[in-house]
């Protein structure tokens, strides 16, 4: 099972609202032959996608990156999360993933309770 957890944090200025700050990812989907599954492969690319987006509009210092075999946490700051550009690829990585979890319940579970 590939465990996704969404990293969020109080915003400025509004502390009772928690802002989409990044994300975690553990484990494997256990769709497929280690190498060939589908599932992971989704979830891989769009995270990817994002860290280096997120990298390309913020710059590497701004954003809080952890790669190893099966675990993939990034993160930025929630000041920044709140800016046009990086809420908007978040929201993206949210709604994607959830739309892969949607058709592959068994294989990715996602923990929402920052929110």
């Amino acid at each position: 099972m590939l465990r996704a957890r969404l990293l969020r944090k109080p915003g400025a200025g509004d502390p009772g609202r928690a802002v989409l700050c990044g994300f975690a990812l553990e484990g494997h989907a256990g769709y497929g032959k280690y190498g060939s599954d589908i599932v992971c492969a989704g979830v891989s690319a769009i995270a990817q996608t994002i860290l280096f987006a997120l990298q390309d509009i913020l710059g590497e210092d701004e954003v809080v990156c952890k790669v190893d075999e099966g675990d993939m946490r990034v993160s930025i700051a929630p000041d920044r999360a709140l800016e046009e550009g990086p809420k908007a690829l978040l929201r993206a990585f949210e709604i994607g993933l959830r739309s892969i979890a949607c058709s592959y319940p068994q294989s990715v579970s996602i923990d929402d309770t920052g929110r």
